[in-house]
Parts: structure tokens; sequence; C-alpha cells
């Protein structure tokens, strides 16, 4: 299980940890654009987000001629850039497949929307939610996953039924067509490899924190060594 990141499928040319960056490109730079700024140096970049200014260059020179030396980066067209590279300047629909205390969370989620994720089809497999409504989303049954999906032509799903389901339901949702599965469940899945997985365990960044947490709580390694 390859948690919060890439797990199969082709996700474009870029490797994936120049990808990762472009996202905290993006989030850094549309940042300063919201804060009323115009440019931002290679410079900026680097010591914001903990990179070399090298770095920042080869990156960004992936997506194009965006910098001018004694200028640096104008926002604007890094943002738009950045986003197009990402896809994210066009509209995804979505679906999400189990609506427990999880699902409804990222179903009211705004951040979302305003990133161009929209949900538009929500299913369950529990009759007594089936009927029910969340943000206007009326919740189906997962027996109508394959058609609706199919009909609404999304091709993003987001995964959060119980590990055993997993499986099954990531198999129905490649039956419908869905190309990329954001995954919340402690489950590998086994897709084709034209369908990307990118799983979340919310448990290993939380044991990324616990372990800098007491890391730094020790004393350093030559202290102890010499005691």
């Amino acid at each position: 299980m390859v948690s919060g990141r890439y797990q199969r499928g082709g996700m474009g040319r870029l490797p994936h940890a120049v990808l990762e960056r472009f996202s905290l490109y993006l989030r850094e730079a549309e940042g300063r654009l919201a804060r009323g700024e115009s440019t931002v140096s290679s410079q900026e970049l680097a010591r914001a987000l903990g990179l070399t200014p090298a770095q920042v260059r080869k990156d960004l020179g992936a997506v194009g001629p965006l910098g001018a030396r004694g200028v640096g980066y104008r926002l604007q067209p890094l943002v738009a850039a950045l986003r197009h590279a990402l896809g994210t300047d066009r509209r995804w629909p979505m679906a999400l497949v189990g609506v427990g205390q999880l699902g409804r969370a990222l179903v009211r989620h705004r951040g979302f929307r305003e990133q161009g994720f929209c949900f538009e089809a929500i299913f369950d497999r529990d009759p007594r939610l089936v009927g029910r409504r969340i943000e206007g989303l009326r919740i189906e049954g997962v027996d109508r996953l394959v058609e609706r999906i199919r009909a609404a032509g999304i091709r993003i799903a987001v995964l959060a039924v119980p590990p055993e389901q997993a499986q099954p339901v990531a198999s129905d949702l490649v039956r419908a067509g869905i190309k990329g599965i954001l995954n919340f469940t402690a489950t590998a899945l086994a897709v084709p490899d034209d369908v990307a997985v990118v799983s979340v365990d919310l448990g290993f960044f939380l044991e990324q924190l616990t372990h800098h947490i007491v890391s730094m709580a020790q004393p350093p390694r030559r202290e102890r060594d010499s005691a």
C-alpha cells in the first residue's frame, strides 16, 4: 500500500515527485496572488517550500519559459500554467462510494469545488441511507453505480468504504469507466494499468508526526553514544 501516493496507472509524463512539487508551487502562488502580489522569484519559492532555487527553476521550466531574469515569475501566468499541467484548469465531476462520516465530510468540503472537483453522484450499500440527500445530492444504491457513472461520463471516484468492500467496488468502478480512484481504504487495489490510484492512509501521516515528536524529544545521537 502506498500511502498518499500513486499506486499505479498513467499519471502523465512528469515524475510523481515533480507533480507533488507542482501542487506546492500552485498553493504558494495562489496564496501570494490572493495577497495582491504580482511576481515571485525562484529564491522566494525555494525559501517558502524548503527547496533550492535551482530545483524550482528546473521544475517550472517543464511547463514553459515562465521566468524572466530580474523579474521572476509573474503569478497569474504561473498559476494558469500549473493548473493546466495538473489538469485543474477544467471541471472534474466525481463519484463518491461510501457515505459514512468520512464520505459526508468529503462531500461537504467546499475546497474541492473551488479547485474544479465536483461530486455529481454518491453511492452507498446501506438501504437506510439510499434516498437521503447530502448537499443536494441524492444517495443512490451501489447497484446503480456502473449505469449511473457511465451515463454521467464521470472519470474520478472517491472510495470511502470498509476495507472488505474496497476491491469489489473498485472493480465496478473500473467497469463503469473510472480512470482515477482516490482510495481512503486501508487496502491495495488491483486495477488495470490505465487506472490511477492514489491511496490516502491518514494513519500513515499520523505515524510520521509521532516519529518526529519522539525524535525531537530524544537527545542527539552523539550524546547518547558517548554516555
